[in-house]
């Protein structure tokens, strides 16, 4: 999953609103506290209402979770939604935990600061001078990793990791001999690519400059100084269990992995209330201004550390997607006005980062359409028979995608095929990956139910039969080939 889901961190600022910002309050009186942050009367209502339009056609696009807003370090809002625990039927609170998946780099990224501003570490140190037993570049350097300008792969993306390590506890030496000696994907500094391999080299760092477990050093200065007392490492009982998208269309609770296998990239699970103190240490520059500015991209690599910057209500934002299986959060942060959006959710589904955005906007008092999400409209069985075929790529398209797209992926998308199931209609098939149903929403337009915002569509001319597949304003165009034989 992790080879879709850290594209979506790229996408947080897809949706952002360029409108004008609100008028800003009066001049506060002198040797006054700056006015806190209000929140738009009537925001609780309208939080409820987008939310109530998932899942309106489709039970399994529900929210699950927890969605709160801090200003100023303080708790102005936090609602539940859902269930805690599908097959228990157990309903959300606002303090229940969850596995924070991705979110974790941000615990491991604060550590760090704190050894920066204590002085046992520099951010242009050579992170291979610490870890000389480790086969790393010596030119990758610790704010590298944590701008994610290393070059180094995903280890994730390793069969390895996907079968054996996936579901046992990281051993950081382990993780990172699995990617130490692979050579790097771009030369460090040049380019940014999200992996996750920049925040498992900075747990085994943390560990080597502190001589401690990596869970203990962040326990010691990063924990417990703010006060996260419900923040732990690894998988905790009673926490949020996470539900994935079965390919029959329905939920399915996550429990052959575990967050730990993931380490200090994504091995911690926390509340929402513990996760605002976080962030809101990082917005009061708790860990000096010089750090805080550099964390925000004021680097000579200008670059977040783990933050994708984006624009909500003309405002500068930055926002990040936490990630693992069944689970996907969204966090964004407001800096001009110390504003902190959490949603946490135990639903791989309905989008975490979409819906932290669409509540940033309504603190705003920004319209947010209520999603209005595809109905099926049945049609005759021969309709969909006739739309069965084998598709290929049209070479402009193929061209354009070959400029980012692994030769994996060029090879799995560059001819694809539908299908006709008697009593379902029509399947698409992408090879290595779970057939998809083609749900129509008129005689030769769909949608598919695992990817909402995902759709295709079929036109006939007199030279062609066309298949589009369209997501996030993209699309990818198919003729259809004559049948062999």
């Amino acid at each position: 999953m992790f080879v879709r889901s850290l594209a979506l961190v790229l996408a947080t600022a897809a949706c952002a609103c360029a409108t004008e910002p609100r008028p800003s309050s009066p001049a506060a009186a002198p040797q006054q506290d700056a006015p806190q942050f209000a929140l738009p009367e009537g925001f609780a209502q309208s939080v409820s209402t987008y939310v109530a339009g998932w899942g309106q056609q489709w039970p399994t696009f529900r929210v699950h979770g927890t969605t709160a807003v801090f200003a100023d370090g303080k708790s102005l809002h936090q609602q539940s939604w859902g269930l805690r625990d599908l097959a228990e039927g157990t309903a959300h609170g606002e303090d229940d935990a969850f596995e924070i998946g991705t979110l974790s780099v941000h615990l491991t990224h604060v550590a760090v600061l704190d050894l920066v501003r204590s002085g046992d570490l520099k951010l242009d140190d050579s992170v291979a001078a610490h870890l000389p037993d480790m086969e790393l570049q010596p030119s990758i350097t610790v704010e590298h990793l944590l701008t994610m300008t290393s070059g180094l792969p995903n280890f994730t993306e390793t069969m390895l990791f996907e079968r054996v390590y996936k579901r046992r506890e990281a051993n950081h030496k382990a993780l990172v001999t699995m990617f130490a000696g692979d050579p790097l994907e771009f030369e460090p500094g040049t380019d940014f690519a999200p992996s996750l391999s920049n925040a498992a080299l900075l747990g085994l760092l943390i560990e080597e400059v502190t001589e401690q477990p990596y869970a203990d050093a962040v326990q010691a200065r990063v924990l417990k100084p703010l006060g996260m007392d419900h923040t732990h490492y690894g998988r905790q009982a009673g926490a949020s269990v996470g539900l994935s998208f079965h390919e029959d269309e329905h939920l399915v609770p996550v429990v052959d992995v575990i967050p730990a296998s993931l380490g200090a990239a994504g091995g911690w699970t926390s509340t929402a209330s513990d996760l605002g103190k976080l962030y809101s240490a990082l917005l009061e520059e708790t860990y000096g201004a010089e750090l805080s500015r550099r964390m925000l991209g004021n680097n000579d690599l200008g670059k977040p550390y783990g933050f994708a910057p984006t624009t909500v209500a003309g405002r500068d934002a930055y926002g990040w997607v936490g990630l693992f299986d069944g689970h996907e959060h969204g966090v964004l942060l407001l800096p001009s006005d110390n504003l902190v959006v959490i949603h946490l959710a135990n639903s791989e589904v309905a989008p975490g980062s979409q819906i932290a955005e669409a509540v940033a906007q309504m603190a705003y008092e920004l319209p947010v359409p209520v999603r209005d999400e595809a109905r099926p409209v049945p049609l005759e069985p021969e309709r969909f028979a006739a739309l069965a075929g084998r598709w290929v790529m049209t070479p402009s398209d193929l061209e354009q995608i070959a400029v980012d797209a692994d030769a994996e992926t060029l090879a799995a998308m560059r001819a694809i095929e539908t299908s006709f199931v008697e009593g379902e209609g029509l399947r698409l098939h992408i090879h290595g990956r779970p057939d998809k149903r083609m749900h129509p929403t008129a005689p030769r337009k769909f949608f598919f139910k695992d990817r909402p915002q995902s759709t295709a569509y079929i036109t006939t001319t007199a030279a062609s039969t066309m298949l589009v597949l369209e997501r996030g304003g993209g699309s990818l165009h198919y003729r259809r080939v004559a049948a062999e034989g």
